[in-house]
């Protein structure tokens, strides 16, 4: 979680970078009164823990409604909120199940058989009919009727 500090900044830093249409001084008294109204609260109790909960909620909102604050979120976040990446994977006993991580990149194949001496059928197929279809009759019509 994140101390209200850092929260108060990242508040008063999104809604001083929002478009014209909505009304950032409005809002940065919103921000002050309300920070002002929960100062009293003592660190770690549970009304403390839900105001920060909405200022964050409110940050996100804010986030969204920005066009310049259109970035990815940091794992600090994710983790905050519950959210991020999972891979389904089979265990030892065979069961199936999710688990946080990444997905592995599948790599090329390191050999093909279609190399320019000895082309796909189907990709020659594919690419006749993409011709006609252009209306491409032959080098005549790109060359000209010279050679050249």
């Amino acid at each position: 979680m994140s101390s209200p500090l850092s929260l108060y900044r990242r508040l008063h830093r999104s809604i001083s970078k929002l478009p014209p249409p909505h009304n950032p001084k409005n809002m940065l008294e919103q921000l002050r009164t309300g920070f002002a109204k929960n100062l009293h609260l003592a660190p770690n109790t549970p009304e403390t823990i839900a105001a920060i909960k909405k200022g964050s909620s409110n940050l996100k909102f804010i986030s969204m409604i920005s066009t310049g604050n259109n970035k990815k979120r940091t794992g600090s976040e994710e983790a905050e909120n519950g959210t991020g990446s999972y891979v389904f994977k089979e265990s030892d006993n065979g069961c199936v199940g999710a688990e946080e991580g990444k997905g592995e990149m599948q790599k090329k194949a390191p050999h093909s058989n279609w190399r320019m001496g000895n082309m796909d059928p189907d990709s020659v197929k594919t690419h006749h009919r993409q011709l006609a279809r252009a209306g491409y009759k032959g080098n005549s019509d790109v060359i000209g009727s010279m050679g050249f």
